[in-house]
């Protein structure tokens, strides 16, 4: 989900928080902040800036 929501806004970068609440997930924002740095560990995701932590898709291969 919150992979898919990046790749929807491909130029725009966004705060844990803010998919959070993009998502209808307020309630899950730790969960969103791990899922955020898994994608960029993986690659599939870059982390824009360290703090705050804000993330962006990475781009196509």
């Amino acid at each position: 989900m919150v992979l898919a929501y990046l790749r929807v806004h491909p130029t725009l970068d966004f705060s844990p928080a803010e998919l959070a609440n993009a998502l209808d997930r307020r309630t899950s924002r730790g969960a969103i902040i791990k899922i955020c740095r898994q994608l960029a560990d993986e690659t599939l995701a870059i982390r824009t800036t360290q703090r705050p932590e804000r993330y962006q898709a990475a781009p196509p291969a």
